[in-house]
């Protein structure tokens, strides 16, 4: 970005001309329902990982300066951001007849591709008029959310779910040696990951494995378990674009037996 210190500008004075109503406080820092970063403010809604967000972005191919209204489903892993995601779309037409046009673009959430699913609700041309680019966001955030929040509070997780874990041979020593993930469906998982990793040419040639899964009675108790060992640095392999963002040098599973953080 050219100029995040112009963004964080721009977010505070939204939060101020947007402020009467005591929602948009939420996206200061200092509560625990929002995060104001330079490229995007989120708030928390009643379901973790779904949030109502603004972002800023820059003119580039795809667009003039602007600020996007988004629905952004984050950190949950691919098939539960999905199931949200197409939880939400059902409400689709009734988002557009509230904004008075289609919703800008649909994003799931795609292995090698992003982790996140969204759905960015419209864009508004960003100006030097701040205060009218503002007073437009809220023109949309405003229905938006009063339309949402009662809703996304009945969205449905995924039940059973199970972290599976693949190993990876012919990598060299470098790695990567195991990919692992969470899924309704461990043997249809792996099927996809081998048709992906086949044609992508950085594992082309490599092996790959089912070697462990486990069982969580809920998406959510899945979500967590995963989350904390892929913040777990030492043990990751880094992101290979378009094949996979959890790849790993050493056996999550084993890992978090050790620790003692799950046991079998």
């Amino acid at each position: 970005m050219r100029d995040l210190v112009e963004a964080e500008r721009f977010w505070f004075r939204l939060i101020d001309l947007l402020g009467t109503d005591d929602w948009y406080s939420g996206y200061l820092p200092t509560t625990n329902l929002g995060t104001l970063q330079r490229s995007a403010i989120e708030h928390t809604t009643e379901v973790d990982g779904v949030h109502l967000c603004f972002r800023w972005r820059e003119k580039s191919r795809l667009g003039p300066d602007r600020v996007q209204v988004t629905i952004t489903i984050e950190n949950l892993g691919i098939e539960r951001a999905n199931n949200y995601l197409d939880q939400i779309l059902k409400w689709q037409s009734e988002i557009e007849e509230l904004i008075g046009s289609d919703v800008y673009k649909i994003e799931r959430a795609e292995h090698g591709v992003r982790s996140d699913a969204r759905i960015i609700v419209q864009n508004v041309a960003r100006t030097d008029n701040w205060d009218e680019n503002v007073r437009l966001l809220g023109n949309i955030m405003n229905p938006l959310k009063e339309f949402l929040l009662p809703r996304i509070s009945t969205l449905v997780d995924l039940s059973r779910c199970y972290y599976y874990v693949i190993s990876i041979s012919g990598s060299g020593d470098s790695g990567p040696h195991y990919k692992a993930g969470i899924t309704i469906n461990p043997e249809g998982r792996f099927k996809s990951h081998i048709g992906r990793f086949r044609h992508h040419e950085k594992s082309s040639t490599w092996t790959l494995e089912m070697i462990d899964k486990i069982e969580f009675q809920s998406g959510r108790e899945a979500g967590l378990f995963e989350q904390k060992l892929l913040k777990v640095r030492t043990i990751r392999y880094k992101k290979v674009h378009r094949l996979s963002s959890e790849l790993f040098l050493e056996n999550p599973l084993e890992y978090a037996r050790k620790k003692g953080w799950y046991s079998s």
